[in-house]
């Protein structure tokens, strides 16, 4: 190790070890008698960046991981304590014996006071709030509140004011608090990023928000997400790494681990990467306190960060994966001078530099809303331009480029840049929009759009296989569209819509016949729900190298993984088959929540799996393991031999599935279909409020469909139901499948 390197690791060690003692010490003052504090509704993070900040309680955002709910800090010759909720301020909060102190302990605080000081009584304004003024009244400040339109001259006459930064929409209002905090003055202030944007959709919540304009040049801000709770009432406030959910302090950590070679704890750095991960998305790029020193660090140590399935970044390579992150968000700030990230030839893929550009005009149907593919594709590291008429520009389309929406951030391990596609409005009429990694584009209609078409011009992108069932010429698809140059393609019917990498859909000699099956399966699906056919949009399928969550999971789009492309497109396994995975994610998006109650999740979505693997695969295709009557048998014994519980049930989603295949083998689909339609038809009032009334309905529902009482069949099943319910359907013979009883004969 170079002599240097050690000397810069002993000087930022020694920095953070003083910056880590005075942060002590103002947790300690702050703290003192505050075990825990409350949560007003659903609390949002702070991000602490600043030399002078100091994290004083966390709340939980995943398993081990936290961010800042409270924040301190020294500006200029004044102080600040920033929380990360307005309810702090008001009802409940004030009455909390834990954070009712720590907000009497922050107004002592930001006038230099301790608990001790017997001087003359702190002056404090609150704006608008007259039961906080109250309450510091009682706790023995000279408090009082006051009128918004009032604040600049009470800067002039308060040690400390309080106001919830939201209401700081006036330049003035802002200047006038900056300069009271920096002369010596006090200042509490909170707000909620979440909900602010949520307000404010159209606006930036890091450009924008009230707070951070006031805030950010004292080291502090408020970010987007949401914070668990860590204890009964609200958060315990010596849980947290408060080192570590310091963003200076993270940075530190991750550049001495790197430099000077030292091991780092697991904990800490899977901490100091989610706390600069956050303050990568948060802080302004204007910043001057904190962006330069990862510009800095980003030369020294960010070349060439490309993951893969092959090389993934691991938790361990934090550091890497923060500057990744800071790459990513430098890529989406100017794209005008956009350039392609070395990590987009391993995903999505390449396109060759010698690629002809295109430019094409597509109509769009504004009667479906949502993505609408194009047929083209645009290269990494290029920017196209989308062009409609003045009117058009006012429809509320958006242009999206890349399929492969979800984000990994939250991943132990990255196989691809965690965040690689991106979406703007279509509120011009003429919009430049790019990406480091390119992608397919997509027109993306709102609901309810006044436009039935809109015509869409396109240039600067490449052509990409789309195969449209009933509109594109086989011989033109198989000759030509198919080997067009973009590395993803689609399928699609107006019922779903594959995307798959080109490289597959180029064997593809038949995609008629391929996506007529798809659409029976579709059609399937619907015919159970007991729901039109006809679709308001296609179902999406993409497949990725790495998905968010799950082997494969539902949603819009449905997303799996690259093992099932060559499967997608080959109908004899298919037909074979070799479908519950694809089949269960689509039964999910086919579910209904009156009839899913806790436990079934990951249940009903298989009713439709089996409907559709009945219905359009080969006689003999068996499906999962788990739904073979070996299987089946099996674990109805260990059920019975372990109690039979309610728990025991839900917690085993192939154990719940074997009630509603008895009942399927007993009565067939068409009372299912006749339960699900009486769903379909119910007014609000009749539908089940409550987890209890969701079994209640089914059993009942279920019953007076077929005509029998399987209220002893629920019970068998360990699945509580109502004794109201159960006496509503006694008049009926009882039925229960006859094999039962065998099971219960072993148990005895």
């Amino acid at each position: 190790m170079h002599r240097n390197s050690n000397y810069i690791a002993l000087f930022v060690l020694l920095f953070v070890s003083a910056r880590s003692s005075l942060a002590v010490d103002v947790r300690a003052e702050l703290l003192e008698g505050v075990p825990t504090i409350t949560a007003p509704g659903v609390p949002g993070p702070l991000c602490a960046f600043g030399p002078d900040t100091h994290v004083i309680v966390t709340g939980q955002t995943s398993k081990n991981i936290y961010e800042p709910v409270v924040v301190a800090a020294t500006f200029g010759s004044g102080r600040v304590v920033v929380f990360g909720h307005g309810g702090y301020f008001d009802g409940a909060s004030l009455l909390h014996d834990g954070t009712s102190r720590l907000l009497q302990n922050a107004a002592l605080w930001a006038t230099h006071r301790t608990s001790g000081d017997t001087s003359k009584p702190a002056r404090v304004v609150t704006v608008e709030n007259e039961p906080f003024a109250q309450m510091l009244t009682d706790a023995g400040f000279d408090a009082r509140s006051i009128a918004l339109k009032q604040l600049s001259v009470a800067t002039s006459e308060a040690d400390v004011v309080i106001v919830n930064s939201h209401r700081l929409r006036s330049d003035a209002d802002r200047h006038a608090l900056i300069r009271f905090v920096q002369r010596g003055g006090g200042l509490l202030t909170a707000g909620l990023g979440w909900g602010w944007q949520q307000l404010n959709p159209t606006q930036s919540l890091v450009e924008n928000n009230p707070g951070n304009k006031l805030l950010v040049q004292m080291g502090i801000v408020f970010a987007d997400g949401y914070l668990s709770t860590t204890a009964a009432d609200g958060y315990d406030t010596s849980l947290g790494d408060s080192e570590h959910t310091h963003a200076g302090s993270a940075l530190d950590a991750l550049v001495v681990a790197k430099q000077a070679g030292t091991e780092a704890d697991a904990g800490h750095l899977a901490q100091a990467a989610a706390t600069l991960t956050r303050a990568i998305q948060a802080i302004p790029l204007a910043d001057r306190m904190f962006v330069p020193r990862l510009e800095k660090i980003d030369r020294q140590f960010g070349d060439a960060i490309v993951p893969s399935e092959t090389a993934p970044l691991r938790a361990e390579d934090a550091l890497q994966r923060v500057l990744l992150a800071r790459q990513i968000r430098m890529l989406d700030a100017e794209h005008r001078s956009i350039q392609a990230h070395p990590a987009a030839a391993t995903f999505p893929d390449a396109i060759a530099g010698d690629t002809r550009l295109i430019n094409q005009t597509v109509a769009i149907d504004c009667t479906v809303p949502d993505w609408h593919s194009t047929g083209l594709y645009a290269p990494p590291g290029s920017v196209i331009q989308v062009i409609v008429s003045d009117d058009a520009a006012n429809a509320g389309l958006r242009v999206r480029i890349g399929a492969h929406k979800d984000e990994l951030w939250h991943k132990a391990q990255w196989n691809r840049v965690p965040e690689i596609t991106v979406e703007q409005p279509l509120n011009q009429q003429r919009v430049e929009i790019g990406t480091a990694f390119g992608g397919l584009v997509y027109l993306v209609v709102p609901r309810n759009c006044l436009h039935a078409q809109i015509d869409v011009h396109i240039q600067g992108a490449v052509e990409a296989p789309l195969f449209v069932l009933d509109e594109t010429n086989l011989d033109e698809w198989r000759n030509t569209i198919r080997h067009a140059p973009a590395p993803w393609g689609e399928l699609a019917t107006d019922k779903i819509i594959l995307t798959l990498p080109t490289r597959v859909l180029a064997t593809l000699e038949n995609p008629d016949i391929l996506m007529r099956w798809w659409d029976t399966v579709l059609d399937a699906q619907a015919d159970l729900r007991t729901i039109s056919r006809t679709r308001v949009r296609p179902e999406r399928v993409v497949c990725d190298v790495q998905i968010s969550a799950g082997y494969m999971h539902a949603g819009y789009p449905i997303m799996t993984h690259l093992d099932v492309v060559e499967t997608f497109v080959d109908l004899h396994k298919l037909r074979s088959g070799n479908t519950w995975g694809i089949f269960h994610e689509l039964g999910h998006n086919h579910q209904h929540g009156d009839w899913t109650f806790s436990g079934t999740g990951e249940v009903t979505c298989n009713i439709f799996t089996l409907y559709a693997l009945q219905q359009c695969c080969d006689d003999g295709a068996k499906g999962h393991d788990a739904v073979q009557p070996d299987a089946i048998a099996r674990r109805t014994q260990q059920h019975r031999t372990r109690g039979g519980t309610f728990d025991s049930w839900k917690n085993d989603p192939f154990l719940a599935l074997i009630m509603y295949i008895q009942l399927q083998n007993e009565f067939g689909w068409d009372a299912y279909k006749k339960v699900f339609a009486e769903y379909e038809s119910l007014p609000p009032e009749q539908r089940p409020a409550t987890e209890l009334d969701k079994r209640d309905q089914w059993m009942v529902r279920f019953s007076r469909a077929v005509g029998r009482n399987l209220g002893p069949f629920f019970q068998w099943w360990g699945v509580p139901t109502s004794e109201s319910a159960r006496q509503s359907i006694k008049n009926l013979h009882v039925w229960m499948p006859h094999d039962l009883a065998q099971f219960d004969t072993v148990t005895k």
